[in-house]
């Protein structure tokens, strides 16, 4: 099984939340600026996967 790094994986979170800090991006747009992430998924499936992700992972920052 492969596994990311504590630092890849924040680094990805910090730059996924600089980017929608700055622009309001569509599933689709935000899915293109990670297109090297996500075999087989399209850029709206990634955008989506993404902000999921996000989601889940501030809510369970501030719990």
């Amino acid at each position: 099984m492969l596994r990311s790094s504590s630092r890849e994986r924040s680094s990805i979170i910090d730059t996924v939340i600089k980017i929608l800090s700055e622009y309001p991006l569509c599933d689709n747009c935000l899915g293109r600026c990670f297109a090297k992430l996500g075999y087989g998924l399209d850029n709206k499936e990634r955008g989506k996967a993404i902000k999921t992700f996000l989601i889940l992972y501030l809510d369970h920052k501030i719990k």
